[in-house]
């Protein structure tokens, strides 16, 4: 779903208040100001203002104009905190703001918290250090595992395995699924630690495929099978006059992000490999089967969208369900039946990937300070049951800690199917995955937007070509190495 002026407007002010490129006092350009930088009506700017007025970052004086408020000290919180909690956009904005900071209030008394969103997926570096000068405070931060890696390699972080109980939290965590970061003089230490997943599965409408005939006791499980459900699907809509309804649905300008599984198993667990015989064998597949998904208009490109388009009920399936699908459905279609069932495989005996994602918290201490009482305290607050658990069902993740994530399984047991993916991922973490993955979703939406391209052998030497420009040194990953997280350090060059 495209967003309006208004909510584009909103977004870049809110950044600029969190980048502290507006400080706490200063005001805003005038709206005419305003008017003219966005090339916006004055509804579409007005709009946006008054969200922010609403939400306390800014206050209006009349006849004065617009100034940056302390976002927390218009909530009634003290202006001089102890700690920092940093909170992604995607946790923090849109989903449950005003519930994590009640609750946190209410577990750390004596505790003057200020909770900050970043209006970005994660924090950068640079706008690590910004806030650091600012602010002078410890901080507690939930970043993605890429982020998490930056600032540690600019030594920025402190070693979370050094504060107490946090090694043997660490401990826990599954080997596959926790990570020693290169500090900056290239030690090795667990800078951040594991505090919620998002994996993804397979989903099939169960209405929808009742409906068309197909039989749910024997659901897909190889990717020839995939295609034929998707086959006798559409011919079943077509003979109902549903035009609305499709087999599949995918992102136009970002297909691979419904894919990335498919192209972990055509390639066998190891996108990252060096190009050679079996990465090209593993390319051809995946696109043949991509050739599959197109033909006969089995499927339906849309924008991004929240909820995913999937909720709709619209879609018999989902290539790549999300964890937050069961908390979406549950809030927004409740009476929609549906299944989440492990991958289909290209061919019997390949091995099955899901993707994930997974935010760690780390933390930043301004220079000779050692993590106090109330940093303690903070991540304490965060890993008990009473937090963790609702916050992973209202972000839609699941807790990093198998003893909590178990626990949240019992009163969420529709969430198995994604623990269970947990254990079968792999996490795109090298620069040199982002470019290729980037390239790989060029030439897609350069085939969805040229109906008589084909993802031919032409197009498979063209990719061929430049990942041998990414990876221009033959070599093969281990899996078992990148399965036990081991940091692979990308080339400086490569981007």
């Amino acid at each position: 779903m495209v967003k309006q002026v208004y909510q584009q407007i909103y977004e870049d002010i809110l950044s600029k208040i969190n980048l502290m490129h507006f400080s706490a006092g200063e005001k805003l350009p005038t709206e005419r100001q305003l008017i003219k930088q966005y090339e916006a009506s004055d509804t579409s700017v007005r709009r946006a203002l008054a969200i922010l007025v609403k939400q306390g970052y800014i206050v209006k004086r009349h006849g004065s104009g617009n100034y940056v408020c302390d976002k927390v000290a218009a909530d009634g919180t003290d202006t001089d905190p102890d700690i920092i909690f940093i909170v992604p956009r995607h946790f923090g904005i849109n989903i449950g703001l005003p519930e994590l900071r009640k609750s946190l209030s209410q577990a750390l008394p004596g505790i003057k918290l200020r909770i900050m969103v970043v209006d970005k997926p994660s924090l950068e570096p640079e706008q690590a250090r910004r806030l650091m000068e600012h602010y002078r405070k410890p901080f507690v931060i939930l970043n993605t595992r890429n982020q998490t890696a930056k600032m540690a390699r600019e030594g920025l972080l402190t070693p979370m395995e050094s504060l107490p109980q946090m090694a043997e939290r660490i401990d826990r965590m599954p080997e596959n699924l926790k990570w020693l970061f290169n500090g900056l003089h290239g030690e090795l230490n667990y800078f951040g630690c594991p505090y919620l997943y998002t994996s993804v599965c397979f989903a099939i409408n169960s209405e929808l495929a009742e409906k068309a005939g197909l039989d749910m006791t024997h659901p897909p499980r190889l990717w020839s099978e995939l295609l034929h459900w998707g086959r006798a699907f559409t011919e079943w809509r077509d003979s109902q006059g549903c035009p609305d309804l499709s087999a599949f649905f995918g992102y136009h300008r970002r297909f691979l992000v419904n894919l990335g599984a498919f192209f972990f198993m055509a390639t066998d667990g190891e996108p990252w490999a060096a190009p050679d015989a079996e990465f090209r064998r593993g390319l051809k597949e995946f696109f043949t089967f991509l050739e599959g998904l197109f033909d006969g208009g089995m499927t339906d490109t849309v924008s991004i969208q929240a909820p995913d388009p999937f909720v709709s009920g619209k879609y018999l399936f989902s290539l790549q369900a999300g964890s937050w699908y069961p908390r979406d459905i549950r809030n927004f279609r409740p009476e929609m039946r549906c299944r989440f069932l492990p991958f289909p495989v290209p061919a019997a005996g390949r091995p099955r990937f899901s993707s994930s994602g997974t935010e760690l918290l780390s933390l930043m201490l301004p220079d000779g300070n050692e993590a106090g009482s109330e940093v303690i305290r903070l991540l304490d607050a965060l890993f008990s049951p009473d937090l963790c658990k609702p916050l992973a069902w209202r972000f839609g993740t699941i807790p990093a800690d198998p003893q909590l994530a178990r626990q949240h399984l019992l009163t969420n047991p529709e969430m198995e199917q994604f623990y269970d993916a947990l254990f079968t991922s792999l996490e795109p973490h090298c620069l040199e995955d982002e470019a290729l993955s980037a390239k790989l979703n060029e030439i897609i939406k350069r085939r969805l937007d040229n109906r008589k391209m084909r993802l031919d052998n032409t197009v498979i030497e063209e990719y061929m070509a430049f990942a041998s420009e990414i990876l221009p040194r033959p070599h093969t990953l281990d899996i078992t190495k990148i399965l036990k997280n081991e940091e692979i350090t990308a080339r400086s060059s490569s981007m």
